[in-house]
C-alpha cells in the first residue's frame, strides 16, 4: 500500500507556498548558495532565516536555546550573524531556500 502525506497548511505562507512549488526544484550548488545568500539584503537573510527555524520546527520540533542544522555564532564575530554549513540542511530545505533564491534575484544572480 502506498504512504500517502498530506501536509496541513502552517502560519507561514511564504514557506507554505515554498514547500508546494519546490517538488521539481534541483538544489543550488551548496557554495553558490552560501555565496548568494551573503550577498544578500538583510532583510532577505532574516526571512531565509525564519524559514529556516520554521522548517525545523514543521520537520522535528524545535529545541529552545539551540540553533537548528548545527548552526553557530562565529566566535569573535562583530556581525551578529549566524554560521550555517548548507550541507547540513535536509534535501527539501535546500530545494526551498533555491526557490526562494531564485525569486528573490535573476535565478541565483544579484538583481
Amino acid at each position: 500500500m502506498a504512504k500517502i502525506v498530506i501536509r496541513k497548511k502552517t502560519s507561514f505562507p511564504i514557506y507554505d507556498e515554498l514547500l508546494l512549488s519546490s517538488a521539481n526544484i534541483e538544489p543550488m550548488n551548496p557554495r553558490v548558495m552560501s555565496e548568494t545568500i551573503d550577498n544578500m539584503e538583510k532583510e532577505i537573510k532574516e526571512i531565509i532565516y525564519a524559514i529556516i527555524l520554521h522548517h525545523e520546527k514543521m520537520s522535528s520540533g524545535f529545541a529552545f536555546g539551540t540553533f537548528p542544522y548545527k548552526g553557530h555564532t562565529p566566535f569573535g564575530s562583530k556581525n551578529n550573524g549566524i554560521c550555517f554549513e548548507i550541507s547540513n540542511f535536509p534535501p527539501l530545505l535546500k530545494k526551498i531556500l533555491t526557490l526562494l533564491i531564485f525569486r528573490v534575484t535573476d535565478n541565483g544572480e544579484k538583481k
